[in-house]
């Protein structure tokens, strides 16, 4: 038996900029990504594959889904498949065994969440049913009428539907990525020399190869979690929950009030608050970031940053790729940015920024809320990134980290800067 976890085109421009080059399920949950959750339950049913578009080439896939196989919507928080598989039995029948979610005021339409499969079907007519449709859910069900599914419902719950609801699961997202970890790595249990001062009710869990030093930690709210490699320099002040993965540097000084999470290899510095920072990004310098969640391999420049209230206190507002307007966030809500982008120095982004991918913002004017992919310049002054001088950029920047685009990388931001780019 294995999982296909599948998406959907909603979904997708939901979360977008951080989904315009990578599926769903690369975004990090708690400091590691939400396929890795996926894996980690570990129900004996094998591999994990992802249904996505076709132009980001997820993985290697078999051709078809078996008889036993689970179909899985990822957009409900892993910890949740616990029910999916007490609800459906372990092998299939005469019939499939599916789950649909209760209708809601905001959601009214039965949505599928996850099916087990009795009979054979194709990947590529799961694809085609999900991004070939202008109605995806009702495409599906119709692909898995075959199938003689008994449905059930449950109810829409534990769902990740916006950007912000990765910020409001951040803290258990965090916890329970340290539950998972407990039992893979050597911890050093004298990481936490007498230059070193922590209070607080929580553990501070060190790996061996961690180094902390002259700093101060918190710990009355949430853990604190250090992986190997991880270097926090000198008068940090450090405030859980707050997970930073292997190889992310806190420059002298980083002021962190959790949660805050970390993929592998970022550099911070300056304040921080309630964010998310993918693998190999730099916010190394002063500058505030709060409430925001920022893809991989960004960069900001010194003293650039972004405001997460309105002077007038009121409700934020952030562009939804799907409804194509802007939608209520509540009261703090700083930027989403999408991979590969750079804000220069002392640029500041406004309140509920939208900036895509592989964009190159600078100067001290203040960029529009919503900023499209491949965007270069300064203010409301922007042009076409050209796609040549963005990957040759991309590449230099990677080339600090040690790491390279991969060719399919290449042909994915490609496929983007066609279908973003401004003609004329």
């Amino acid at each position: 038996m294995a999982i296909f976890l599948f998406e959907t085109p909603s979904l997708r421009r939901r979360f977008a900029p951080l989904t315009t080059n990578k599926p769903f399920v690369s975004l990090l949950s708690g400091g590691i990504p939400l396929l890795d959750k996926w894996n980690a339950l570990n129900f004996d049913v094998g591999e994990v594959f992802i249904i996505s578009e076709s132009f980001l080439g997820t993985s290697f896939m078999p051709d078809y889904l078996e008889a036993g196989d689970f179909l899985i919507y990822c957009g409900r928080a892993p910890i949740c498949a616990t029910t999916i598989f007490y609800d459906c039995p372990t092998k299939p029948t005469s019939q499939g065994v599916g789950l649909l979610s209760k209708s809601t005021e905001e959601w009214p339409e039965r949505e599928i969440m996850a099916v087990l499969l009795n009979k054979r079907i194709a990947v590529e007519a799961v694809r085609e049913a999900l991004f070939e449709d202008p109605d995806p859910n009702k495409a599906l069900e119709k692909l898995l009428a075959p199938q003689q599914i008994q449905w059930s419902e449950a109810p829409r719950r534990n769902y990740y539907e916006y950007p912000k609801d990765l910020l409001e699961h951040l803290k258990a997202d965090i916890d329970w990525t340290i539950e998972l970890l407990k039992d893979e790595y050597e911890l050093d249990l004298k990481a936490l020399d007498d230059t070193n001062q922590v209070i607080g009710k929580h553990p501070v869990i060190i790996e061996k190869g961690a180094h902390i030093s002259m700093s101060l930690l918190n710990t009355e709210n949430g853990p604190i979690y250090l992986s190997r490699g991880v270097k926090v320099m000198e008068g940090c002040m450090l405030r859980g929950p707050l997970f930073l993965a292997g190889g992310t540097v806190l420059k002298m000084g980083t002021r962190i009030y959790g949660p805050v999470a970390t993929g592998e290899n970022c550099v911070l510095g300056g304040e921080i608050k309630n964010s998310i920072f993918h693998s190999g990004t730099n916010k190394g310098h002063e500058g505030y970031i709060g409430d925001s969640i920022i893809g991989a391999y960004c960069n900001f420049g010194a003293g650039s940053g972004g405001s997460n209230v309105k002077n007038t206190g009121g409700e934020v507002r952030v562009y939804d790729y799907e409804t194509k307007g802007f939608r209520e966030v509540g009261q703090k809500f700083g930027a989403l940015v999408g991979d590969f982008t750079r804000i220069g120095v002392g640029t500041q982004l406004t309140t509920g920024s939208s900036i895509g991918t592989c964009c190159n913002l600078f100067g001290l004017e203040i960029p529009p809320k919503l900023v499209a992919p491949f965007s270069w310049g300064n203010g409301d002054n922007l042009v076409d990134y050209q796609i040549e001088k963005a990957i040759e950029h991309i590449k230099t920047w990677l080339g600090f980290k040690g790491v390279d685009l991969f060719d399919g990388e290449f042909q994915i931001l490609n496929h983007i800067f066609e279908q973003t780019r401004r003609r004329g």
